[in-house]
């Protein structure tokens, strides 16, 4: 298992201050949210990016992309956006892509989920075509539980999504501990998982804490992905970078006893 840490729109630093601070925390592996529209000239900066030899991911626009609309111009709009974005994860030689499946409004009637859902599929699987034919790997992540219900958040759904699309999973332990134990997702998606995003939170929202810092028993999950050989990347997010270091310094703390 390799650490990795993410960016995050509000951290106050911009691109080469994060990549700085990450070189500083001695990982090897950045994962780039594209929501944070300070890294796109960056990235394409190839002489600045290379200064600094990371593996790279990019978790794909999710802030303002919405692939759970029930409006086919909308969803066609923001299907374009994410394969920009996987263009550009080729052009940088990123490995991974991480995106969600989104969710239904509110305000819809539930009547439109099935429908909302099936279409969604139908897009995700022209993402993750795109990304295969580019070799780059494409992951769906698991989404947190919120007032809007998700395509893909707990885990009957998240497993459903996964097998239709076809893809790999980016477990994120934060938003499967407000449905339920991330261990439950850990021993029924199992190798399907290659990606993991790690913070802390207390079971009823998603509160990006730091590790420690919340109700989340750290040291069973490390356990749970050992003997199923995970070899994958745990990537540290945090919305603010001291929250992101601390995390760090735990997360090495306690793989030291694994």
């Amino acid at each position: 298992m390799e650490i990795g840490v993410s960016n995050h729109p509000l951290f106050n630093l911009n691109p080469i201050e994060f990549f700085k601070l990450a070189k500083k925390l001695e990982v090897n592996r950045v994962e780039i949210k594209l929501d944070d529209l300070r890294f796109k000239n960056f990235l394409l900066n190839k002489g600045k990016l290379n200064d600094f030899n990371f593996k790279l991911s990019f978790h794909l626009p999710v802030v303002d992309v919405n692939l759970g609309t029930p409006h086919k111009d909308l969803r066609r709009s923001f299907e374009k956006i994410l394969l920009n974005s996987i263009f550009l994860a080729k052009k940088v030689n990123a490995e991974i892509v991480v995106c969600h499946a989104g969710r239904l409004n509110r305000i819809y009637p539930e009547a439109l989920l099935s429908k909302v859902k099936n279409e969604t599929i139908e897009s995700l699987k022209k993402l993750f075509k795109t990304s295969e034919n580019l070799g780059v790997l494409f992951t769906l992540e698991n989404d947190r539980k919120a007032f809007s219900p998700s395509l893909a958040g707990d885990l009957n759904s998240f497993q459903e999504m996964l097998n239709k699309v076809g893809c790999k999973a980016t477990l994120d332990v934060g938003h499967a501990n407000t449905f339920s134990n991330p261990i439950e997702f850990i021993k029924n998606l199992n190798h399907k998982i290659v990606n993991i995003h790690v913070h802390d939170n207390n079971g009823d929202k998603d509160e990006h804490l730091p590790l420690g810092k919340g109700k989340i028993n750290f040291k069973e999950i490390l356990a749970s992905l050992k003997e199923i050989d995970f070899n994958g990347s745990l990537i540290i997010e945090a919305h603010n970078h001291n929250d992101m270091i601390e995390s760090l310094c735990n997360l090495r703390e306690l793989m030291k006893t694994i």
